[in-house]
């Protein structure tokens, strides 16, 4: 007997009903996964830390926090989703979101010669010299 098959978009997602179990094979966009026959309760293994270059961000980050809006130079030669990394809070030491605003200077083929980041902290306005 044939799999039913059921569609959704770009998905296609073939399925058996073998015993009590289920499982299959999901294909979205060409990309293909496994489906599991039955369930397997636990929970996650805890993150393991980005080592030597999580504590530089978080170094970074702090730096930064001292001397907010104050433009540094903190990366050359680097991605330019770092910057969207950095500016989205995707890189922990960089959070909350929108707390860090990026510049790239030099860009070519998804690379910045410079990546320039500065602490605005969240809804903060920079100091005046009458404050």
């Amino acid at each position: 007997m044939q799999h039913p098959h059921v569609t959704s978009g770009d998905a296609l997602l073939h399925m058996s009903n073998r015993g009590r179990g289920w499982g299959g094979h999901l294909n979205v966009d060409g990309v293909g996964m496994a489906i599991v026959s039955e369930l397997k309760w636990e929970a996650p293994p805890p993150k393991r830390g980005g080592g030597k270059q999580h504590t530089a961000w978080h170094s970074i980050a702090e730096e930064l926090k001292r001397r907010p809006w104050e433009w540094a130079i903190i990366a050359e030669n680097v991605s330019c989703g770092t910057s969207t990394n950095i500016s989205a809070g995707t890189i922990s030491a960089f959070r909350p979101a929108g707390s860090f605003e990026c510049a790239l200077r030099g860009v070519s083929h998804g690379k910045a010669e410079k990546l320039y980041v500065r602490y605005v902290g969240v809804g903060e306005e920079p100091a005046t010299a009458e404050d």
